[in-house]
């Protein structure tokens, strides 16, 4: 009797274990790609029908073919993958891509303890349990004569329904045209857009994607502000992780960013929404030219693309120095190669700084000691007119790089990120202080965010991300002459790009 029924509870076992493979990816898939809500009607019906014939058939040509030491290593390799895509979505509020591996392993290498810290312990303790479940079905099943008679059909089926749909009904080489990636996913799951990216995603397709949202206009802010004409210099400040929410937040009854909520009543401050797809240079790339990011991988790493029309180039048309500089280096997303292409006539990156004299703290120039540099090249020759685009990075996560010598007056946990994220923001607060105080009279200065810093508690994972413009001018009030606009523009609808646009468009009207 036994071992009559020890198939049955075989077959029942494997059936089990292909219905928890198969929903397991699902749900996954469904979490990070948020279909039902996307899609409704027959739309929904054929991509969610797509995925769930895919995912049952892959699950059992996986379990009837694949041996039980196989089987088990595929199990906690796809653990890892699941975290991996599931924790990238949660920061990024976007699908991981095979091109996003392929272009940043470097860049994303060099992140790895921040993004560890950013792991969520539900959702990795929800994955775990249900791989503890998968390896113990896979420790208790053996092949029976059904399954060596249904795996040849499984893997045929597979194959046959990949071929169908990849080919003749929604060709995977349609990711050179109108279809996106993203589209790509919510009909096939993650594997095949990978794979389409890896075949048809090169240099010159690449390039194709990122003029196409190049076309994208964003300048709700074009001649609505007033600005003086006598500036003679200009800073545009990119602070790492500067959440929009970080300004007048106070712990232990004590201001974070005193320095920046000081000057907010003589400032113009929005609220605009962050490019944020695959890093800090999505930012500055929108800042220097206006346009949309690829929203694939680093723009600098699109080297035939067009810097024309730039901030640079429209500063330098009003007899304007221009400058960059950066605490980490040149190599970095490729911001070197991209500036010199841009026509920025000073480049300054930690290699320059290092030679100069600058220390290296845990392989960065600290924000203080950059910005000092700044003011006091600045201030050699006051009357030149000059652009300056700076780039902080001593509050980059996980925000353990404030230097062991400053003090903050706050009772702060420093195991805990968001404790270590208010000493690091309290950090450069305090030197944009110390900098703008030191620039002469008429200075116009954009400060602005890359992206959020994930660490404010009431944060939804995938979210929108938004970040603060601080426009403000020396020992001037420039809302004085701005409040209208101030209160009229929905902060909801602005991008970075409408600032971009906004300062591009007063080069353009500045008088020579």
């Amino acid at each position: 009797m036994t071992n009559s029924s020890e198939p049955t509870r075989h077959n029942i076992l494997t059936v089990l274990l292909i219905f928890f493979l198969a929903i397991e990816l699902l749900l996954v898939q469904e979490y990070i790609l948020d279909t039902y809500n996307l899609m409704t009607g027959m739309a929904l019906a054929k991509y969610l029908g797509t995925r769930i014939l895919l995912s049952f058939l892959l699950a059992a040509t996986l379990i009837t073919w694949l041996p039980r030491t196989v089987l088990t290593f595929f199990c906690l390799s796809q653990l890892l993958f699941f975290i991996i895509i599931i924790e990238y979505f949660n920061y990024f509020s976007r699908p991981l891509h095979i091109t996003t591996l392929l272009y940043q392993t470097g860049e994303g290498v060099s992140v790895l303890g921040y993004a560890f810290e950013l792991i969520e312990g539900s959702s990795v303790l929800l994955l775990i349990a249900t791989c503890g479940v998968k390896l113990l079905i896979i420790s208790q099943i053996k092949a029976t004569k059904l399954q060596k008679k249904l795996k040849t059909y499984f893997l045929v089926s597979y194959i046959l329904s990949l071929t169908l749909l990849t080919i003749l009904v929604k060709p995977i080489s349609a990711i050179q045209q109108n279809w996106s990636i993203d589209q790509m996913m919510h009909a096939y799951g993650f594997v095949i857009p990978w794979a389409a990216e890896t075949i048809y995603l090169n240099q010159e397709n690449l390039l194709k994607i990122a003029l196409e949202k190049a076309k994208v206009v964003d300048n709700q802010l074009n001649d609505k502000i007033i600005f003086n004409q006598n500036i003679k210099k200009v800073f545009v400040i990119q602070v790492e992780s500067l959440d929009y929410d970080i300004l007048n937040f106070k712990r232990d009854g004590k201001q974070v960013t005193p320095y920046l909520n000081s000057i907010i009543p003589n400032s113009l401050l929005f609220k605009v929404k962050a490019h944020h797809y695959s890093g800090s240079s999505d930012a500055d790339f929108v800042m220097l030219t206006g346009k949309r990011p690829n929203e694939l991988i680093a723009p600098y790493k699109i080297y035939d693309y067009p810097y024309t029309d730039t901030l640079i180039d429209l500063a330098k048309s009003k007899n304007f120095k221009t400058y960059s500089y950066h605490g980490n280096s040149g190599f970095f997303y490729e911001r070197r190669n991209a500036f010199i292409s841009m026509g920025v006539e000073n480049i300054i990156f930690k290699e320059e700084l290092q030679k100069s004299g600058l220390s290296v703290y845990h392989d960065w120039i600290l924000d203080d000691d950059l910005l000092q540099r700044v003011a006091n090249e600045t201030s050699i020759n006051p009357q030149q007119k000059a652009l300056s685009f700076v780039i902080t990075v001593t509050s980059h996560g996980p925000f353990s790089f404030t230097p062991d010598d400053y003090h903050n007056n706050f009772e702060l946990d420093m195991s805990k990120m968001r404790d270590r994220y208010i000493a690091s923001i309290n950090y450069v607060d305090n030197a944009l202080g110390r900098f703008i105080k030191a620039l002469p009279k008429d200075s116009l200065v954009v400060i602005y965010g890359d992206h959020e810093s994930a660490t404010n508690p009431n944060r939804i994972p995938s979210s929108e991300e938004y970040v603060p413009v601080l426009i403000y001018v020396t020992e001037s009030n420039i809302l004085q002459n701005n409040r209208q606009i101030q209160h009229s523009i929905n902060e909801n609808s602005l991008v970075l790009n409408d600032l971009a646009n906004m300062l591009k468009n007063y080069f353009i009207k500045l008088e020579n």
